[in-house]
């Protein structure tokens, strides 16, 4: 699964920053309300990205913490060397290919954050609990990922046209990601999962759409092992029951383990 989200976000990398995009909506939103400010945070320790993309909230970040280091990562090597063609001059961001599952620095992070990424990491109990250890004391981890509400809308297609063709992936459930942020040790500060619905023409430009932005049809339930004939039906099914799709997104502020519980959003 992590090879073809690597060579599927790669080969989108040219067209992953579509204004149309539910990824900028959704990194405003958790800049705007979820991640903290450069008083929240620890004294020293750069800031860790997860899954940077082509560095929209890596440049946003910057500007909110302009004496801070930052480095982002992200597991598509296209999506990084975009990156770096759009932000490589600015002065303290580092950006790298890696996997996070794997990545062991010495160094420890006033702040992770992350936007429409984490989604993508199984399973999440041992990432959140790597992410922990990660963490500098008093430091933060803020994200926004994709939840099990992601794209009802052509699940339902999917289970109508071929119901003998179950979709291959899931995202998970909310409430599971939470019960794993806490097992992981970290306290709550604010948490809201909010739908964000977004307007579709057709179930063809839907698709496109899910190609231009990398993300893996089948995964979410569009079905790459559908036929030609199944697809042609799917997008016939959708345009007759849907007009627009729904991003379910779970929003979190957490601090580092020990780190005193807050409220919720």
């Amino acid at each position: 699964m992590q090879q073809a989200i690597q060579h599927s976000f790669s080969a989108a990398a040219a067209s992953y920053d579509h204004p149309a995009g539910i990824q900028p909506r959704v990194a405003q939103r958790l800049l705007a309300e979820f991640l903290p400010g450069p008083a929240a945070l620890p004294a020293s320790g750069r800031i860790l990205e997860v899954g940077c993309g082509t560095g929209t909230l890596t440049c946003e970040l910057r500007n909110r913490h302009p004496g801070r280091g930052i480095l982002a990562l992200d597991l598509a090597p296209g999506m990084v060397a975009r990156a770096r063609q759009r932000h490589g001059d600015l002065p303290g961001i580092e950006f790298l290919a890696a996997d996070i599952r794997a990545f062991a620095p010495a160094e420890r992070f006033a702040l992770i954050a992350s936007s429409s990424a984490l989604h993508w990491i199984r399973p999440l109990p041992e990432l959140f609990r790597h992410l922990a250890a990660l963490l500098a004391p008093g430091g933060f981890l803020g994200f926004a990922m994709m939840t099990a509400g992601t794209l009802a809308e052509l699940r339902a297609a999917r289970q109508r046209v071929a119901p003998h063709k179950p979709a291959a992936g899931s995202l998970p459930r909310a409430d599971a990601a939470l019960a794993a942020l806490r097992a992981a040790g970290f306290a709550l500060q604010a948490q809201a999962v909010e739908r964000h619905t977004q307007p579709c023409a057709s179930g063809r430009d839907l698709l496109r759409g899910l190609r231009a932005q990398g993300i893996a049809a089948g995964f979410y339930g569009s079905g790459a092992s559908l036929t030609r004939g199944e697809l042609a039906r799917l997008v016939h099914d959708f345009d007759r029951h849907h007009t627009a799709i729904t991003w379910e997104v779970l929003y979190v502020l957490a601090g580092h383990p020990g780190t005193p519980a807050g409220g919720s959003t």
